[in-house]
């Protein structure tokens, strides 16, 4: 009977190893149901809030088109006003301009003339210059020569004396 205690004994501890570790492996399989479900709570959440986000980004853009196509409207309004405002303007310019134009005539030959009086002036101003240019141009030779003379008078002076004095 001992024989039957003993196998009784290791059947009931046996069958209780095996619970433990069935609760175990069911606690670790549940575990990780529970982390990959919360990852994919959160994913789902993340994504979420990102379509959210995008939704109030596409209303703010609808409300933004919507206020735009208003002021389109508005605008195309005031355009057609001011373009009649423009035609009949348009029209006076145009007989201004024909009158302009008969004076632009008599302010071209004006033009014309003291266009030839510049050139004569500027040519005699070109010649003044040449002019200029060449009594400069003697007038630093003269100086480089003064120069030469003193030296050559410093260079008799420090060779003799009494000529200096």
């Amino acid at each position: 009977m001992s024989f039957m205690h003993k196998d009784i004994n290791f059947k009931l501890m046996l069958m209780v190893i095996i619970l433990a570790i069935s609760i175990a492996a069911i606690g670790i399989y549940y575990n990780q149901n529970y982390s990959a479900l919360s990852e994919d709570y959160t994913s789902r959440l993340t994504k979420l809030e990102k379509v959210t986000s995008d939704l109030f980004l596409y209303k703010t853009q609808l409300n933004k088109t919507s206020a735009d196509l208003r002021l389109k409207e508005e605008d195309e309004s005031t355009l057609n006003q001011k373009y009649a405002e423009l035609r009949t303007e348009n029209e006076a310019l145009q007989g201004d301009n024909s009158r302009l134009n008969s004076e632009l005539v008599v302010v071209r030959s004006e033009l014309l003339d003291k266009t030839n009086e510049l050139v004569e002036s500027q040519s005699e101003l070109v010649n003044k210059k040449a002019e200029i240019a060449q009594l400069t141009a003697e007038k630093n030779a003269l100086q480089i020569k003064v120069k030469n003379l003193k030296n050559d008078l410093e260079d008799a002076c420090n060779a003799d004396f009494s000529v200096c004095d």
